[in-house]
């Protein structure tokens, strides 16, 4: 069953590291939809997204320009 997508929703997302088989440090997670408590696990970031994505709504650019989020600053004499 495919989830209702939304445009907004709430998630609990843990990370935290564990030493793999060669001795690397890799971080691990586990995301939960706060209102279905739904839940995956994950490595990586496309996974995670790809869960949130099933919720939430992808992540693709909508056909708006960017915001400008510069500020103007006075120029000083």
């Amino acid at each position: 069953m495919t989830p209702k997508v939304h445009r907004d929703a709430s998630f609990i997302v843990r990370i935290w590291w564990e030493h793999g088989e060669s001795g690397q440090i890799r971080w691990r997670g586990q995301a939960v939809h706060a209102t279905t408590r739904q839940f995956v696990y994950f490595d990586d970031v496309p996974s995670l997204l790809t869960f949130l994505e099933q919720w939430a709504g992808s992540l693709q650019p909508i056909s708006q320009p960017p915001m400008d989020h510069s500020v103007e600053r006075p120029a000083v004499d």
